[in-house]
Order: C-alpha cells, then sequence, then structure tokens
C-alpha cells in the first residue's frame, strides 16, 4: 500500500508544524508520511514542544525547522496534500512538485500564548489537543476514501484564548 505525503506549514516550523508532522507519523502511520517545513523557519525546534511530544508518547527524534524550498526542489518527496496551520495560504498546485491540494487548518500562533491563564505548558497542550483533533478528524474522514479535506472551522479553548488576547 502507498503511503499519502503530507506536509504540514506554518511560519517558523518550531511548533505547530512539527506536533502535526509527530502526531500524523504516529497516529497514520500506516497510510500517511508527514513532513513540516515553514515559510520563515527558526534555527531550532521549541523544545517545550519536543518535551510535550515525549511527554505523550510520541517520536520526536529528528524534529528541525525545514524551510518550504526544500520540498519545492526537484529531487524533494512529492506532497499529495499541504496543510497550513497559520494564516498564511497554502501553496499547492504549481508551487510544489507533484502539484499537491493544498488547505486551510488555521489553529492559534503558540507565540501569541504568552500571558494566557495557564502558563505556556498548559497552552501547548491546548494547542497539541487541538492538532490531534484535526488529525484525527482527517484520518476518519481518510477512510471514507477522501484524500483532500476542505479546511475546517476550528474552536477550541487555545483559539478562544488566543482570539480573546488579540
Amino acid at each position: 500500500m502507498t503511503r499519502t505525503n503530507v506536509l504540514f506549514l506554518c511560519d517558523d516550523n518550531a511548533a505547530r508544524s512539527l506536533m502535526a508532522e509527530a502526531y500524523l507519523n504516529h497516529a497514520g502511520r500506516t497510510q500517511y508520511r508527514a513532513w513540516s517545513a515553514g515559510f520563515e523557519p527558526q534555527e531550532a525546534a521549541d523544545p517545550a514542544i519536543l518535551t510535550l511530544l515525549a511527554d505523550a508518547g510520541i517520536r520526536a527524534g529528528g524534529l528541525h525547522p525545514k524551510a518550504l524550498s526544500v520540498f519545492a526542489a526537484a529531487d524533494a518527496p512529492r506532497m499529495d496534500l499541504v496543510v497550513s496551520l497559520c494564516a498564511r495560504e497554502a501553496p499547492g498546485r504549481g508551487v510544489l512538485p507533484g502539484s499537491p491540494e493544498a488547505v486551510r487548518w488555521p489553529v492559534g500562533d503558540p507565540a501569541l500564548s504568552a500571558g494566557l491563564g495557564g502558563g505556556e505548558r498548559g497552552a501547548l497542550i491546548d494547542l497539541f489537543a487541538e492538532i490531534r483533533q484535526l488529525v484525527d478528524g482527517f484520518l476518519v474522514r481518510s477512510h471514507a476514501d477522501a484524500v483532500a479535506v476542505p479546511a475546517m472551522p476550528v474552536s477550541s479553548p487555545f483559539s478562544d484564548r488566543i482570539a480573546e488576547n488579540a
């Protein structure tokens, strides 16, 4: 069985997209291969994210920020689906090799979580729960033979708290 390649994008590829990459590789490992990249990647992954993933029993070894250009190279893996987790639209057809489908699953930016009730760890736990919900929903729909999924409106404690403080 051929696995579907999914690329998760966010601004800096230090938190949201890395969590989505790790979780889809964990939960959908027989059907999917996930990667992540950033429009303006950081030099290193947020250590709090790596700790959170490890605490959840999800393999985080090797996770590191990567530039979107890595996946635009001719020898890059061909993506079937590109999911933007931030405010920017995901590049799709004509931008990446293979002309993948592109969707948005906008989730809150962890950089905006400072000062929210529950502290940074609590905000990251909420964010990870939101990402797990999105990925789990995608996996359920994919069993119904849906490779590309529409962008979904999401309301979660993390997104709601970010909106209140914006």
